[in-house]
């Protein structure tokens, strides 16, 4: 059965030869990465009819536009791979204040999956997990408010 496969970060490395095994499998495969460039490098390589997405998951704003392109233009969304992350930046602090490789390797990921879940089938059972911080656990509504920028309102909430 032919599966519709987004995969975040896959311009190259992992997330490339990921996309183009699973083109080779006969999938159809959504491609994402931050530059255009690379995006069309990478389905090239890929081959078939591998559609492509462009945004900057340290932006939780263009997180957040990726996902309503996503669901403007794909109908269902089989198998979701958050493959994209960071490890080593010059600086890891964005203006806002918030860490670029937690935003990008776990709130944006969250982000995604949650505004994707209305074209994720729901057929089978899944499992979300999400580690706790902030003093052992951290609660949708804390994540939320971390997520859309009010960092003052989710520290009171890990407060409370």
């Amino acid at each position: 059965m032919t599966k519709t496969i987004l995969i975040t970060g896959s311009t190259d490395g992992i997330g490339l030869l990921t996309a183009k095994n699973l083109a080779a499998q006969g999938h159809e495969v959504i491609l994402h990465g931050r530059s255009a460039a690379k995006l069309e490098a990478a389905a090239a390589e890929v081959g078939g009819e591998a559609r492509t997405f462009k945004a900057d998951l340290s932006s939780l704003t263009e997180t957040r536009a990726l996902a309503d392109a996503i669901r403007d233009k794909v109908e269902r969304i089989d198998v979701l791979i958050n493959n994209a992350g960071v490890y080593k930046v010059a600086n890891p602090t964005l203006p806002n204040g918030q860490d670029v490789r937690f935003v990008v390797n776990t709130l944006a990921p969250y982000a995604l999956t949650q505004t994707l879940l209305p074209i994720i089938p729901t057929g089978k059972p899944t499992q979300n997990a999400f580690v706790g911080l902030f003093n052992g656990g951290l609660r949708d509504e804390c994540l939320n408010e971390y997520i859309f920028g009010n960092l003052a309102k989710a520290r009171q909430i890990t407060k409370s």
